[in-house]
């Protein structure tokens, strides 16, 4: 990871800001020595940019050994987004809903610049289940909601976000081109669902539906994610009914939201 992917108008800022990124996909926390070799900078210049971060409250550094975390501040700043957005506390009767017809995990996911994040997940009971952690953003283009949220995007979008989000192989399955995956996005509209056969992970399926609100653009989607070994093509057609009018009655919910 080197200065020629620290984009931005302000290059300290869009540093610290890397910096905290690279940090909070270490939950046990990273070493002064490990960030400066992940971003190919000197310790002297990483080490003033954490300092400042500390002083700030938005990381924090232990001691015995010396490693930096991510702050309480970063979780206070997180939980004001979280209460900001009316849209997810609608949408959580619709997901509990969907888990209880199919019996499998429902999720709720959107894209925010080029980043899919998960914004609420209802899990179901069965002991054999997909899991989902709320605070990692996710590759979009081989994730059954997140080509959702990528079909409707213009080309111009689409350009930008594989600039930023290389093409990377994480199954046998995962679709390796930009034209198969426009073919794929094209599939998505025409349909209005969304199929991921073991394209980010060996073992798990994924359907998902765009949620309208009242723009044509797509701010949100639902899907189930579930373990291969319950898939059949008779119960994947069922399913794919239950997500499109679970996402229906959502869209619907959230047009009277707005």
């Amino acid at each position: 990871m080197g200065k020629e992917n620290l984009a931005g108008p302000i290059y300290s800022v869009a540093k610290a800001l890397s910096l905290l990124e690279e940090i909070s996909r270490h939950p046990d926390g990273i070493s002064l020595i490990d960030i400066s070799n992940a971003f190919k900078l000197e310790k002297s210049s990483v080490f003033r940019i954490l300092e400042t971060l500390e002083n700030n409250g938005f990381i924090i550094k232990t001691s015995n050994p010396i490693r930096y975390m991510l702050g309480l501040k970063l979780f206070r700043l997180g939980m004001c987004k979280q209460v900001a957005m009316p849209f997810r506390k609608i949408a959580v009767p619709f997901l509990k809903e969907l888990r209880d017809i199919t019996g499998e995990t429902v999720v709720l996911a959107t894209i925010e610049l080029y980043d899919m994040f998960y914004i609420e997940v209802e899990e179901c009971s069965s002991m054999l289940r997909c899991s989902i952690d709320l605070s990692k953003s996710s590759p979009a283009f081989c994730d059954a909601v997140g080509k959702v949220l990528l079909a409707y995007k213009d080309d111009e979008y689409l350009i930008k976000y594989f600039k930023h989000k290389k093409l990377v192989s994480f199954t046998p399955n995962t679709i390796k081109n930009f034209d198969g995956i426009k073919k794929d996005f094209q599939t998505v509209k025409s349909s209005g669902v969304a199929i991921d056969h073991e394209e980010k992970e060996i073992g798990i399926h994924g359907i998902a539906a765009p949620v309208r609100h009242l723009d044509p653009i797509i701010g949100a989607s639902i899907g189930i994610i579930y373990p291969a070994c319950r898939y059949s093509a008779a119960r994947e057609k069922e399913l794919t009914e239950k997500v499109k009018t679970a996402a229906e009655k959502l869209s619907k919910a959230a047009c009277l939201m707005n």
